[in-house]
């Protein structure tokens, strides 16, 4: 099922179990899924609508450019997934039977969109910064502010046609058991694209690696090229993380819906994968980019507007700035 979907309906992980042998090992993963689909994951949305709010605003003011207008519009796109989820969360909590249902449907197709649209930017992401290195001279030529936005558009696109057999499936009914339409889904949306970063990836990295072994040592102590570590190293901590979340999150969706009784316990970890994936950029950034930490700094006051004065932490800051 898809992603918001899979975290809103912990009952049906009892269809896993045929006999009585497995209850209470099924009472026991519906509740690690409850605690976590209740009230960590409702955590995780908090701490990725901050933290991706920040990251639009930062990179903002970073200025023009491609990587920075594609790790924007991903920012947006992981923000409004959380925010659905959220919104999702607390319909059905706070109105149960009585909440309408083409907001909870809505509220969980829009995020379903945002967060599959996240993942073709992230393709996208990845295939410029493999061209920045594979091909510095033809990067100002391939890599244009005008092609990030074809980008965006060319994966909300993608997201939305992706996503049509699901929507047609709230009016007409077809697939019950999901077998058919799930494996596509999870091959579009999760595998293909970390097939593709996968790849670009390792072409940069390796690329790079016969790069600075060719510069010298003395070139190599060059700021620029420090600061080119800096951004390598943030963004294949960032993709490793994006395939290796989506990876699994996929292993464990197709296995519970061919009925591998063995990956019951594990189905509440899909929400903790999922959470981290979406709210660890922030964190990426500010640990492995100077420039986001400078644009950041510079942008304080800014954020300190919020803050009550008089807290002595908040006054040193507003000093410092």
């Amino acid at each position: 099922m898809e992603p918001v979907a899979m975290v809103t309906s912990a009952v049906t992980i009892h269809f896993l179990c045929s006999d009585n042998d497995c209850d209470d090992t099924m009472t026991s993963s519906d509740q690690l899924m409850t605690v976590f689909t209740g009230i960590i994951f409702p955590i995780f949305c908090g701490v990725n609508i901050v933290g991706n709010s920040i990251n639009v605003g930062v990179f903002t003011r970073m200025g023009a450019g491609p990587c920075r207008l594609l790790l924007r519009a991903l920012a947006v796109a992981e923000a409004t997934h959380g925010a659905c989820f959220l919104a999702q969360k607390l319909l059905l909590a706070y109105c149960g039977a009585t909440c309408v249902p083409c907001l909870v449907i809505g509220a969980e197709k829009v995020g379903d969109l945002a967060f599959y649209t996240a993942n073709y930017i992230v393709v996208g992401v990845s295939v410029f910064r493999c061209i920045a290195i594979v091909a510095p001279l033809r990067m100002r030529v391939l890599c244009t502010l005008e092609r990030a936005r074809h980008v965006i558009v060319a994966s909300a696109i993608c997201a939305a046609v992706k996503e049509i057999p699901y929507w047609v499936r709230i009016v007409y009914p077809y697939d019950p058991t999901l077998r058919v339409l799930e494996p596509i889904n999870q091959t579009l949306g999760r595998l293909l694209p970390c097939a593709a970063v996968a790849a670009t990836t390792g072409v940069a990295v390796v690329s790079y690696r016969r790069l600075r072994g060719q510069l010298g040592v003395a070139l190599r102590q060059r700021r620029r090229h420090r600061a080119d570590d800096h951004v390598v190293r943030m963004l294949l901590v960032l993709l490793a993380i994006f395939v290796v979340t989506n990876v699994y999150c996929a292993a464990l969706i197709l296995l519970r819906i061919y009925d591998v009784q063995a990956v019951a316990p594990l189905l509440f970890t899909e929400p903790i994968a999922i959470g981290v994936n979406s709210c660890v950029n922030f964190f990426l950034y500010v640990a492995m980019m100077p420039d986001y930490r400078a644009a950041l700094r510079a942008s304080a006051p800014l954020l300190l507007a919020y803050v009550p004065v008089g807290h002595a932490w908040s006054e040193n800051l507003r000093a410092a700035n």
